[in-house]
């Protein structure tokens, strides 16, 4: 063999390991939108690192080696990948029916997958000429290229999203946001050595993505035992929900609310973008739901929306004292991981975009300057 068996050992090892966790989503006891799309993901993941492991071990013929199957999971990861960083990195981010729309090359595939798995019954019908050119190999690699072009254009559409220097500069403050930049450009680099194979029919270069891939898989399968919210639900008996004034009783709800607010107003609590309401429960020394309760009965409010308050308070603050600063840190500075979350949630509080709000207190500056 060109290459050590303990390579193509750890390959599958890879793979077998991509499909365990595809099936523990499923086995989850309150599946959300996140598992099945960790679904996705992990079965995709199996399905190339197994065609490719038979492409280059010389398993089978290429074009037999589950060319369909790939097709499929290239068309599926990308969009699951997009989504699944958006729910899980954007809090106010929700699934929907325009969600859904990513999906709509993944079923154009699915038709061709289905055209060429009955070709038999296609052919005894008028549009067999259509098969016969559908399926002819050009249009397959056309396919299977297409494919890839949608996994580097979602993975590129997700780092055009992090702010990588800023990060990078506060990644003591933003670890879990340095996290997602390192598994987006292991994805990147992944995508891009199997588009070289592709191109070359070099076997070395797929060896390497496989090779990654199978660390990728096995750093993922650790950080979900590090950080399990950003893979796993809650459960249940942890996310209670928000419940009558009653369920209270025994907490002076005068004290929490004095010690909140001196969190809040003095120490700034809410700067942290790690800040969460198990860990502010947590400094108030009372259950995370019945903090959850109190913001809801006391204060009219969710814990996300209390949080962006103070830290959109904070923002508009600093818009006037250091109007040379730029938007993106003052962001991060009052606790926002990502310059879409601070947009978002300062349009809803202020009824305008950051750059607006500048470009007329700027304008109320010049009005004084002039008077």
């Amino acid at each position: 063999m060109l290459f050590p068996d303990t390579t193509y050992s750890l390959i599958l090892f890879g793979a077998g390991l991509s499909f365990l966790l595809a099936i523990v989503q499923l086995l989850q006891s309150r599946r959300t939108v996140k598992n099945i799309l960790l679904f996705c993901i992990f079965c995709s993941l199996t399905v190339i690192q197994l065609q490719q492991y038979a492409v280059i071990g010389a398993v089978t013929d290429y074009r037999s080696a589950g060319q369909m199957a790939l097709l499929l999971a290239k068309f599926i990861l990308g969009p699951s990948i997009y989504l699944f960083y958006q729910l899980t990195f954007r809090k106010d981010y929700h699934f929907s029916v325009q969600s859904a729309i990513h999906f709509v090359p993944f079923v154009f595939a699915l038709v061709f997958v289905l055209l060429h798995t009955f070709r038999e019954s296609v052919l005894a019908t008028p549009f067999h000429g259509v098969y016969v050119f559908i399926m002819d190999h050009s249009m397959v690699s056309s396919a299977h290229s297409l494919g890839m072009a949608v996994i580097l254009g979602y993975i590129v559409a997700i780092l055009s999203q992090m702010e990588i220097l800023t990060v990078i500069r506060n990644h003591k403050r933003s670890p879990i946001a340095l996290l997602a930049i390192t598994v987006t450009v292991t994805l990147l680099v992944i995508t891009v050595l199997l588009i070289i194979s592709m191109i070359y029919n070099a076997a070395l270069f797929s060896l390497m993505a496989l090779v990654l891939t199978s660390f990728f898989v096995i750093a993922w399968f650790i950080m979900g035992q590090v950080h399990p919210e950003l893979f796993f639900p809650l459960d249940m008996k942890s996310r209670k929900k928000p419940g009558k004034v009653h369920d209270l009783k025994g907490i002076d709800e005068e004290d929490v609310k004095a010690r909140l607010l001196s969190l809040m107003e003095l120490e700034k609590l809410y700067c942290d973008e790690d800040l969460s309401l198990k860990r502010l429960s947590g400094l108030l020394d009372m259950q995370p739901h019945h903090l959850s309760i109190f913001l809801n009965n006391k204060l009219n409010v969710n814990f996300n929306v209390f949080i962006n308050q103070y830290r959109i308070g904070e923002a508009l603050s600093m818009m006037q004292s250091e109007q040379d600063r730029s938007l993106l840190s003052i962001a991060f500075a009052v606790g926002f991981n990502s310059k879409s979350s601070f947009y978002e949630a300062f349009k809803k509080q202020t009824g305008m975009s950051p750059a607006r709000y500048r470009k007329n207190l700027q304008g109320l500056t010049v009005e004084k300057i002039i008077k």
